[in-house]
């Protein structure tokens, strides 16, 4: 026993005493050196005589003190002893958590968190009813905080982030059981000499479980997440500490997230309240500025429950926002951080995103896909390749009759840009956001959902929509394809139903909700998540993949060269993700561009603005609308009741999305398909072939025999389409003529509705017909004036159209404007945190997208061909317009 070394030597002792001094705790000290000297002993009588000896103390904290051991039988490795500390009111409290601690290391094993060797309980010591201790491994090294300090590497900071959140994510799933740490903070991680941090204090831990019993949390108020604040109650022992009752079904690992995130932030040296960077900090010393930003972006992530106001100004991204993309486990981090050393990829595990080097499907001019699984689903499914038979441009090819392209290579088009959006955005040097944000699900239901956006095409779609979008819009029928039936809670509506999608589904991983809601996130729905806003303006939005494609795949069949100036490949470089908070939609979350690619992206509006003006509203492509327009709201008029209009519209429904692929050739008659009594579809013929697309040919034809059922005679209109008997152009007006004229007449039209419009269009021939009648009509060649005479008195007796008017409906493109970061703020972007710049609306746009139907459209009146050369003769085209502005403005009052 000579050789025994007495644990209450005076060297041990005051070694405590200095660490209570330099915790603040020099009062305590007073009143548990008793205490704590009584436990040394009953410990010392505990452990094998001589093995462990004493050698300094690491810490006291706010339950426990730790002493150095050197272990005597493992000479090469030191131990570490921890025991509670007696403080005053709470030595039951603090040995019940420490007896627990020791039951969660016994559980645990991960080299993030220290391995427990031994333990002990003695009985009745001094002040101690009960005393826990254990014996642990010594984390041979300094605490976070002070190695934080040194001349640490940017990698060696990574490696203490990322090695942390992994041993959280490891404490959070454990070993068929969950904990949550709830003291997390930088005082309870060490980290060894090799730079791996190591949780030494889990005494606070506690297990999830769905139960009602309450627990005692105890906690460091400043690290607590706010609702875990909200149970406890300040400890008059110590001001730092709080504790309380917590509900054990209401603890959240989510909370440890809370706390890991402030404590990034002091490893980065940054003041909590204030932002201010603490000049031996790390944070000054970051050269990778894109990586500064990243762990900002990261830091607000987690602590958006309640980010700092100074954070969020920082990373320059709103609260409402932040709270759209909160990190909901301790994996999902460690995933996110993989991906700022490129270590993974949310982009990485989708097959149809790997660069094609074989088996690839040419989606476009020098454009491959690669050819998978997922992808052959839905091109084999019958809705899809229904497209094939859907003609993108309708009208447009009896103009430019080359344009017989179908809606399936669009789609097919849209989908490759948007493969080529993610990779781009994803790679964005500037601005890390959507490589945090974007996941491996996002990527999935975003592929599928622009194969999917256009599904509910069917025929002459946008021109049926221009007449009447509450009717004819194909967007609802999109969804009711992907939920597998169309029904309306209303009286004349009949269901369809449609072949199930759910192995498409099942394919791509992702679901018809999922899919649904990117459709419907529209930037002004309140309800639309930031997620699926952004998403959603990959193909619907002022530059996205559906414009691309469309404009270089129509310029290459109708052979016009606007669109050939749009420097794609700069375009796709400059791509990032902006924070628009326009007055009518706050927050919105979309694709812009950095101001270097703002030409390229302007490029696209004005060619989309060109392609308009001499293509989409060529006058002979307006003049087959216009036609079609009077014929289709004679018909809808003439239903009269909204019971008849909903059959009406089941049935339309009912036979496009029936139409079979190959309808007939031009040599054949034409077959116009029609309902049954049991709702099926027969074809009968009607009259001859035509050189219009077979579909297109067919909903014409449908119309016809519509009209004609009803005995309207706007049945001749339709006829006359099919058979190119077009009503020739009478008066034009552009905004450049008289622009005050067309801002009335246009206004006051973009008001009507259909019927007011179907009666706009009667009473403009009857006045433009009391003139003729009322004045001398001109002898032209074409005409005898007695004989145009008769015939204006019989068209406007019978009532027989001869007169339309044709103006084209708003189209702005997107419902937000261009918008790109200012170019001094791309290049603060290189040096700052934040994570979006500060933005520009784009005026290109607003001129040229927002105001599509004032720079490209005309306000046009189409005569009955056999009168067109006799009214223009007999009426000045003041004095017609002045006459079409009076019939609207009537109707509109």
């Amino acid at each position: 026993m000579s050789d025994h070394i007495s644990w209450n030597s005076e060297s041990l002792v005051e070694q405590i005493a200095s660490q209570y001094r330099a915790e603040g705790l020099a009062i305590a000290w007073g009143s548990e050196k008793v205490a704590i000297q009584a436990a040394l002993r009953a410990i010392e009588k505990q452990l094998p005589e001589n093995r462990y000896i004493p050698q300094s103390v690491p810490g006291v904290g706010g339950s426990g003190i730790v002493l150095r051991l050197s272990d005597t039988k493992f000479p090469e490795v030191d131990k570490a002893l921890k025991f509670p500390r007696p403080v005053d009111g709470k030595i039951t409290l603090l040995a019940e958590m420490l007896k627990k601690e020791i039951g969660f290391l016994a559980g645990l094993r991960h080299p993030g968190i220290v391995s427990i060797m031994d333990y002990g309980t003695i009985d009745r010591v001094d002040a101690y009813p009960v005393l826990p201790f254990y014996i642990m491994d010594f984390v041979d090294g300094e605490s976070s905080r002070k190695f934080v300090r040194s001349e640490i590497s940017e990698d060696e900071f990574y490696r203490l982030v990322r090695d942390t959140a992994e041993t959280l994510a490891y404490l959070h799933a454990g070993r068929g059981k969950q904990f949550a740490h709830l003291d997390l903070k930088a005082e309870n991680i060490m980290v060894t000499r090799d730079g791996r941090p190591v949780m030494i204090d889990l005494g606070t831990c506690k297990q999830l479980r769905d139960e009602t019993d309450k627990t005692i949390v105890a906690s460091t108020r400043s690290n607590a997440h706010p609702q875990l604040i909200d149970y406890l109650q300040a400890d008059p022992s110590d001001d730092k500490r709080a504790k309380g009752e917590v509900p054990r079904r209401d603890i959240r690992a989510s909370w440890d997230l809370w706390a890991f995130g402030l404590t990034i932030l002091d490893w980065l040296g940054l003041n909590r309240d204030t932002g201010d960077a603490a000049p031996n900090g790390i944070y000054p010393r970051f050269k990778n500025t894109y990586a500064r930003k990243y762990y900002m972006l990261l830091i607000a992530r987690l602590l958006n429950y309640s980010v700092p106001s100074w954070l969020t100004k920082r990373v320059g991204v709103s609260d409402a926002v932040l709270k759209d993309f909160e990190i909901l486990s301790a994996v999902e981090l460690c995933e996110i951080l993989d991906r700022l050393v490129d270590r993974a990829s949310p982009l990485s595990n989708i097959e149809e995103l790997a660069t094609p080097s074989s088996g690839t499907i040419q989606a476009a001019s020098e454009l491959h896909v690669a050819s998978t699984p997922a992808l052959t689903t839905i091109l084999e499914h019958r809705l899809f390749r229904r497209l094939n038979s859907v003609t993108q441009l309708g009208f447009v090819s009896q103009v430019y009759p080359a344009a017989k392209h179908s809606r399936k290579e669009h789609s097919l088009g849209t989908y490759a840009n948007v493969v080529r959006m993610l990779r781009a955005l994803y790679q964005d040097s500037y601005s890390p956001l959507f490589k945090q944000i974007v996941t491996e699900d996002d990527c999935r239901a975003l592929l599928l959902a622009t194969l999917l956006h256009d599904l509910g095409h069917f025929p002459l779609a946008h021109e049926l929509e221009e007449i009447d979008d509450g009717i004819f819009r194909h967007s609802e029928l999109t969804l009711a394809m992907i939920k597998g039936e169309w029904r309306r809670k209303k009286r004349g509506s009949k269901p369809i139903s449609f072949d199930t999608l759910s192995e498409v589904f099942k394919s791509w991983r992702t679901t018809p909700s999922r899919v649904m809601s990117i459709l419907a996130a529209k930037p002004t729905v309140a309800s639309a998540s930031n997620r699926d806003k952004l998403l959603r303006s990959f193909f619907s939005g002022p530059i996205d993949a559906d414009k691309l494609d469309y404009l270089a795949r129509d310029a290459k069949h109708t052979d016009v060269p606007y669109p050939l100036g749009i420097d794609v490949g700069r375009l796709l470089r400059c791509l990032t993700v902006v924070v628009f908070d326009g007055a009518s939609a706050h927050d919105v979350l979309m694709i812009g561009v950095h101001s270097k690619g703002k030409v390229a992206a302007e490029s696209v509006i004005l060619a989309r603005q060109a392609m308009f003006s001499q293509v989409y509203w060529h006058h002979a492509v307006r003049a087959q609308k216009a036609m079609l327009a009077r014929a289709v709201g004679a018909l809808l008029a003439a239903l009269r009741s909204e019971e008849k209009i909903e059959g009406f519209r089941a049935d339309f429904l009912h036979m496009v999305t029936a139409l079979p692929e190959n309808l007939y050739t031009a040599s054949q008659p034409l077959l116009i398909p029609e309902m049954r009594a049991d709702d099926d579809i027969k074809f009968e013929t009607f009259g001859q072939g035509t050189d219009f697309a077979p579909t297109d040919a067919a909903v014409l034809a449908w119309f016809g025999r519509r009209l004609t059922r009803e005995r309207l005679p706007e049945a001749k209109l339709t006829e006359g389409v099919l058979k190119r008997r077009l009503f020739k152009r009478l008066w034009v007006l552009s905004h450049d003529m008289d622009a005050k004229r067309w801002d009335r007449i246009s206004d006051a039209w973009n008001r009507l509705s259909r019927e007011p419009r179907n009666k706009a269009c009667h009473e403009f021939e009857k006045r433009i017909g009391g003139l003729l009648v009322r004045g001398k009509i001109a002898s032209v060649t074409t005409l005898r004036a007695a004989d145009a005479e008769h015939q204006i008195e019989e068209l406007t007796a019978g009532e027989i159209p001869w007169l339309l008017i044709d103006i084209p409906s708003p189209r702005p493109g997107a419902q937000v404007g261009l918008q790109y970061v200012l170019e001094g703020q791309r290049r603060q972007l290189r040096k700052d945190d934040r994570a979006v710049g500060e933005l520009q609306s784009s005026e290109i746009w607003e001129r040229y997208a927002e105001d599509l139907q004032k720079s490209a459209g005309k306000i046009r009146v189409f005569c009955d061909p056999t009168l067109a050369d006799t009214v223009e003769s007999s009426i000045e085209m003041t004095n017609g317009l002045d006459e079409l502005e009076a019939a609207v403005m009537e109707v509109t009052s």
